[in-house]
């Protein structure tokens, strides 16, 4: 049975016997069946709203969740460019576009060019 309850209650009991390596792996497996991958959709689609009616820090805090459950780099990204733009806090936005350098791959040239952008702006002097 590959239901996340199944391996929930499974990790429980191994943390009772204290086998808690084996329940950390039991909960991770767990949160994968948890989280569904169009979540990331949905927290994207939030932060879309909120950064459309100007209510920013929600914005980001969504964006920000996105990327801590999805590990899309483009979402650090977008958290530095509320924080620059609109919520003019160019330190944040440099701890987010730093991140973003650490982590992002570009492939598409639309990609590249904002890659580019943005170690040319805030990458390492």
């Amino acid at each position: 049975m590959d239901l996340e309850a199944v391996y929930y209650y499974e990790s429980r009991a191994q943390a009772k016997l204290k086998n808690y390596v084996v329940s950390d792996s039991l909960l991770r497996r767990a949160l994968r069946k948890a989280i569904s991958a169009t979540a990331e959709w949905y927290y994207d689609d939030l932060g879309d709203n909120y950064e459309s009616t100007r209510q920013y820090r929600l914005a980001v805090a969504h964006y920000d969740t996105a990327f801590y459950l999805f590990k899309d780099p483009l979402a650090l990204y977008t958290c530095g460019r509320i924080c620059e733009t609109e919520l003019h806090d160019l330190a944040r936005a440099r701890v987010y576009f730093r991140r973003y350098l650490a982590l992002a791959h570009p492939v598409t040239e639309e990609d590249k060019k904002v890659y580019g952008f943005v170690r040319k702006r805030y990458g390492r002097k």
